[in-house]
């Protein structure tokens, strides 16, 4: 209830002020009012103008950081020494190896179990 009520003078307040406006609006020539109207226009195109040129700015600024950064970027590729790079290659084809000769004994131990197997039988 509370809150209906202070809403109840918001809009209140809202009445009076546009049964002002209209007061004023019907006081004023057809004259007076497009005259505001052009006023007003003129205003709105400065504030575009200006809003434009603050949108080229920051459009300028972006890019311009953004260049900025990737050559901050390339920079320290091109100054990152070769030897400081992670051996994530190398280690591999090393696991890789290890895992190959552990696959080649295994598969030999299989051959050889199945071999002797069969020289089992013929005898």
């Amino acid at each position: 209830m509370d809150l209906e009520l202070k809403n109840m003078y918001i809009i209140q307040e809202e009445n009076k002020d546009l049964r002002e406006d209209l007061d004023r609006l019907k006081s004023i020539s057809y004259d007076q009012k497009v005259k505001e109207m052009q006023v007003e226009n003129s205003e709105l195109r400065k504030r575009n103008g200006q809003l434009l040129i603050e949108l080229d700015d920051w459009k300028k600024k972006c890019t311009d950081g953004a260049k900025d950064h990737q050559q901050q970027i390339l920079e320290g590729m091109r100054n990152q020494d070769v030897t400081q790079r992670p051996q994530t290659a190398q280690v591999s084809r090393e696991q890789q190896s290890l895992l190959d000769d552990e696959d080649l004994q295994n598969a030999q131990t299989v051959f050889d179990k199945e071999l002797n197997e069969l020289l089992a039988k013929n005898q």
